[in-house]
């Protein structure tokens, strides 16, 4: 007895939801916790040079990445004397 393999338009449909709920992940993460999602915009500099791109562009990326991981640190409270 053999499978019935999935049509091609079902594989298409499932990876598209797919990608979608995870680009949705990255959103939802960046706003619940940004510090910790700060390691993708490093990410997307390698893919940018590896790729041929702009050394601008990847440059771009990073400080971006860099600000991301600056301003996501708690700051001290203040003591009243």
């Amino acid at each position: 007895m053999s499978a019935k393999l999935p049509s091609r338009a079902t594989v298409g449909t499932t990876l598209a939801v797919v990608g979608a709920l995870f680009i949705g992940y990255i959103g939802v993460s960046y706003l619940l916790a940004p510090q910790s999602m700060a390691l993708i915009p490093i990410g997307d500099m390698f893919i940018v040079l590896f790729s041929g791109g702009a050394p601008a562009t990847a440059l771009a990326v990073t400080v971006a990445g860099g600000l991301l991981l600056s301003g996501s640190r708690p700051q001290p409270s203040a003591r009243l004397a």
